[in-house]
């Protein structure tokens, strides 16, 4: 679902909307922790930041920061001695940023590709592939970018 990413291609990845996760980590004396982003623009505007003790779940509830702030925090840690995760990050693959397929239709990061519909669900919105299967649950917020994305809108 998530592309791990370097660092320094946080705010190129927001612009253009697209999923992604960046994890440091720390390791010197007793000190065992790690530092991870997450952005999904179809559930929010916002790039949430968890950290915690290695083998913990982290903070219940993240911190959510923009795209410049996230950028800064990222290059703080690294300035502070976090590295990325041994083989978490990978440049961003051909074409992901890349915005028409054939159609009108946008090539979605995965597990967005195999939505081919979207409906109301309360406050929210069921992402659901051709057999109704649900993939995600979206804010309206999402969906409506959802919608633009698919050319339904």
């Amino acid at each position: 679902m998530y592309t791990y990413i370097h660092c320094g291609r946080i705010k190129e990845a927001v612009t253009l909307g697209k999923p992604f996760k960046v994890r440091l980590e720390y390791r010197e004396g007793t000190s065992d922790k790690w530092w991870e982003l997450t952005y999904d623009p179809f559930l929010s505007n916002y790039v949430l930041c968890n950290h915690g003790r290695t083998g913990s779940a982290g903070r219940f509830t993240p911190f959510e920061y923009d795209a410049q702030k996230a950028a800064e925090k990222a290059w703080e840690k690294i300035e502070k001695g976090y590295d990325h995760v041994s083989g978490s990050w990978q440049q961003l693959p051909e074409g992901m940023f890349g915005m028409a397929d054939a159609g009108r239709r946008v090539k979605l990061p995965p597990p967005y590709e195999q939505v081919t519909r979207l409906t109301r669900a309360g406050d929210a919105y069921r992402a659901e592939d051709a057999e109704g299967n649900l993939i995600s649950l979206l804010s309206v917020a999402g969906a409506e970018k959802l919608k633009k994305l698919m050319g339904a809108a």
